[in-house]
Protein backbone atom coordinates (compact mmCIF):
# COMPACT_ATOMS: atom_id res chain seq x y z
CA UNK A 1 0.00 0.00 0.00
CA UNK A 2 2.75 2.50 1.06
CA UNK A 3 4.12 1.66 -2.48
CA UNK A 4 1.07 2.26 -4.22
CA UNK A 5 0.55 5.53 -2.49
CA UNK A 6 4.13 6.78 -3.51
CA UNK A 7 4.00 5.62 -7.11
CA UNK A 8 0.28 7.43 -7.25
CA UNK A 9 1.79 10.63 -5.42
CA UNK A 10 5.04 10.99 -8.04
CA UNK A 11 2.61 10.11 -11.21
CA UNK A 12 0.02 12.74 -10.02
CA UNK A 13 3.19 15.26 -8.95
CA UNK A 14 4.69 14.56 -12.60
CA UNK A 15 1.17 15.54 -14.08
CA UNK A 16 0.81 18.70 -12.07
CA UNK A 17 4.47 20.18 -12.37
CA UNK A 18 3.46 19.19 -16.33
CA UNK A 19 1.01 21.15 -16.54
CA UNK A 20 2.38 24.15 -13.84
CA UNK A 21 -0.24 23.65 -11.48
CA UNK A 22 0.15 22.89 -7.47
CA UNK A 23 -2.24 22.43 -4.87
CA UNK A 24 -1.89 24.19 -1.08
CA UNK A 25 -1.15 20.92 0.07
CA UNK A 26 1.59 21.32 -2.27
CA UNK A 27 2.79 24.20 -1.31
CA UNK A 28 2.89 23.21 2.48
CA UNK A 29 4.89 19.90 1.87
CA UNK A 30 7.45 21.86 -0.73
CA UNK A 31 7.79 24.44 1.98
CA UNK A 32 9.39 22.28 4.67
CA UNK A 33 11.03 20.53 2.22
CA UNK A 34 12.90 23.85 1.19
CA UNK A 35 13.02 24.24 4.91
CA UNK A 36 14.83 20.89 5.49
CA UNK A 37 17.98 22.41 4.29
CA UNK A 38 20.02 23.77 6.88
CA UNK A 39 21.39 26.72 5.16
CA UNK A 40 17.55 27.85 3.48
CA UNK A 41 16.22 27.42 6.76
CA UNK A 42 18.45 29.40 8.61
CA UNK A 43 18.61 32.11 6.00
CA UNK A 44 14.61 32.14 5.84
CA UNK A 45 14.34 32.45 10.10
CA UNK A 46 16.83 35.52 10.24
CA UNK A 47 14.20 36.68 7.97
CA UNK A 48 11.08 37.33 10.47
CA UNK A 49 12.05 39.02 14.41
CA UNK A 50 7.96 38.01 14.57
CA UNK A 51 5.59 35.84 13.38
CA UNK A 52 1.86 36.12 13.97
CA UNK A 53 -0.40 33.25 13.52
CA UNK A 54 -4.33 33.26 13.69
CA UNK A 55 -6.46 30.65 14.19
CA UNK A 56 -3.39 29.16 15.93
CA UNK A 57 -6.23 26.23 17.00
CA UNK A 58 -6.94 25.18 13.09
CA UNK A 59 -2.80 24.39 12.43
CA UNK A 60 -1.49 21.20 11.21
CA UNK A 61 1.64 19.22 12.30
CA UNK A 62 2.80 20.29 9.06
CA UNK A 63 1.81 23.41 9.41
CA UNK A 64 3.54 23.58 13.07
CA UNK A 65 6.51 22.24 11.49
CA UNK A 66 6.84 25.12 9.03
CA UNK A 67 6.63 27.61 11.85
CA UNK A 68 9.43 25.97 14.16
CA UNK A 69 11.72 25.63 11.01
CA UNK A 70 11.19 29.43 10.64
CA UNK A 71 12.60 29.60 14.98
CA UNK A 72 15.87 30.95 14.97
CA UNK A 73 18.71 28.92 16.54
CA UNK A 74 19.33 29.38 20.04
CA UNK A 75 23.35 30.55 19.10
CA UNK A 76 21.19 33.65 17.21
CA UNK A 77 21.07 36.88 19.39
CA UNK A 78 18.56 38.44 17.74
CA UNK A 79 15.49 38.57 19.65
CA UNK A 80 12.56 36.67 17.41
CA UNK A 81 9.02 37.01 18.68
CA UNK A 82 6.20 34.15 17.77
CA UNK A 83 2.09 35.16 18.55
CA UNK A 84 -0.10 32.50 18.57
CA UNK A 85 -4.16 33.77 18.33
CA UNK A 86 -6.73 31.22 18.09
CA UNK A 87 -9.68 30.12 20.14
CA UNK A 88 -10.10 26.04 20.26
CA UNK A 89 -14.03 26.62 20.81
CA UNK A 90 -13.91 27.36 16.93
CA UNK A 91 -11.62 24.87 15.77
CA UNK A 92 -13.39 23.05 12.74
CA UNK A 93 -10.35 22.11 10.69
CA UNK A 94 -10.08 18.73 11.96
CA UNK A 95 -10.98 17.24 8.21
CA UNK A 96 -7.65 19.04 6.48
CA UNK A 97 -5.82 17.62 9.99
CA UNK A 98 -6.01 20.74 12.14
CA UNK A 99 -4.55 19.79 15.94
CA UNK A 100 -6.08 21.56 18.41
CA UNK A 101 -3.95 20.23 20.39
CA UNK A 102 -1.05 22.24 19.56
CA UNK A 103 -2.96 25.37 20.76
CA UNK A 104 -4.08 23.50 23.87
CA UNK A 105 -0.33 22.88 24.66
CA UNK A 106 0.28 25.90 24.04
CA UNK A 107 -2.22 27.33 26.26
CA UNK A 108 -1.00 25.46 29.22
CA UNK A 109 2.54 25.68 28.76
CA UNK A 110 2.18 29.74 28.37
CA UNK A 111 2.56 32.11 31.74
CA UNK A 112 -0.22 34.14 33.03
CA UNK A 113 2.48 36.59 34.40
CA UNK A 114 3.15 40.12 32.72
CA UNK A 115 7.28 38.96 32.26
CA UNK A 116 6.99 35.73 31.85
CA UNK A 117 9.28 34.76 28.68
CA UNK A 118 6.21 33.06 27.22
CA UNK A 119 2.70 34.86 28.12
CA UNK A 120 -0.48 33.71 27.68
CA UNK A 121 -3.09 36.58 27.04
CA UNK A 122 -7.09 35.78 27.35
CA UNK A 123 -8.43 37.83 24.98
CA UNK A 124 -12.51 37.09 26.10
CA UNK A 125 -13.53 40.32 25.21
CA UNK A 126 -16.15 40.32 22.64
CA UNK A 127 -16.80 43.35 20.59
CA UNK A 128 -19.06 41.80 18.10
CA UNK A 129 -22.16 40.57 19.76
CA UNK A 130 -24.50 42.42 22.10
CA UNK A 131 -24.61 40.73 26.06
CA UNK A 132 -28.01 39.25 25.48
CA UNK A 133 -26.12 37.23 23.07
CA UNK A 134 -22.90 36.92 24.83
CA UNK A 135 -25.39 36.19 27.78
CA UNK A 136 -27.37 32.54 25.80
CA UNK A 137 -23.96 31.46 24.75
CA UNK A 138 -22.59 31.03 27.90
CA UNK A 139 -25.67 29.70 29.39
CA UNK A 140 -25.46 26.72 26.35
CA UNK A 141 -21.75 26.56 26.66
CA UNK A 142 -21.08 26.25 30.07
CA UNK A 143 -23.72 23.27 30.48
CA UNK A 144 -22.13 21.19 27.26
CA UNK A 145 -18.50 21.68 27.26
CA UNK A 146 -16.42 20.01 29.68
CA UNK A 147 -12.40 19.04 29.10
CA UNK A 148 -13.42 14.94 28.82
CA UNK A 149 -15.64 15.80 25.74
CA UNK A 150 -14.71 19.18 24.09
CA UNK A 151 -11.04 19.53 25.14
CA UNK A 152 -11.62 22.55 27.37
CA UNK A 153 -13.70 23.02 30.47
CA UNK A 154 -15.76 26.24 30.25
CA UNK A 155 -13.81 28.02 32.77
CA UNK A 156 -13.45 31.99 33.36
CA UNK A 157 -11.27 32.34 30.91
CA UNK A 158 -13.61 30.56 28.07
CA UNK A 159 -16.07 32.51 28.82
CA UNK A 160 -17.19 35.78 26.78
CA UNK A 161 -17.62 39.01 28.13
CA UNK A 162 -18.78 42.13 26.72
CA UNK A 163 -16.56 44.80 25.14
CA UNK A 164 -19.36 47.58 24.99
CA UNK A 165 -22.44 47.71 27.10
CA UNK A 166 -25.75 47.68 25.47
CA UNK A 167 -29.19 48.72 26.68
CA UNK A 168 -32.69 47.67 26.32
CA UNK A 169 -31.72 44.58 24.70
CA UNK A 170 -34.31 41.78 23.71
CA UNK A 171 -33.33 38.23 25.44
CA UNK A 172 -32.26 35.72 22.64
CA UNK A 173 -34.57 33.66 21.62
CA UNK A 174 -34.37 29.67 20.36
CA UNK A 175 -37.18 29.21 17.57
CA UNK A 176 -37.32 25.33 16.81
CA UNK A 177 -39.37 23.94 13.36
CA UNK A 178 -40.58 21.00 13.26
CA UNK A 179 -40.04 19.06 9.65
CA UNK A 180 -42.36 16.28 10.48
CA UNK A 181 -45.05 16.21 7.79
CA UNK A 182 -43.61 19.26 5.39
CA UNK A 183 -41.67 18.97 2.47
CA UNK A 184 -38.43 21.23 1.28
CA UNK A 185 -40.28 23.79 0.01
CA UNK A 186 -42.89 24.18 2.71
CA UNK A 187 -39.95 24.80 4.89
CA UNK A 188 -39.05 27.63 3.71
CA UNK A 189 -42.45 29.19 3.99
CA UNK A 190 -42.46 27.78 7.43
CA UNK A 191 -38.98 29.78 8.17
CA UNK A 192 -40.01 33.15 6.43
CA UNK A 193 -43.24 33.03 8.79
CA UNK A 194 -41.27 32.44 11.60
Amino acid sequence: LARLVKHFHEGFMGLKLSEACIDFGDLEHMTLSVLSDEGLRAEQAGRFDAVFVDEYQDVSALQEAILNALKRGADDPRPQYYFYVGDVKQSIYRFRLAEPGLFLGKLAQFSPEADAPLRRIILNRNFRSRVRVLDAVNRVFEHVMDRRVTEIDYDSDARLYPGAASRGDAPAELHVLSTQGRRPQEMVLAEAEL
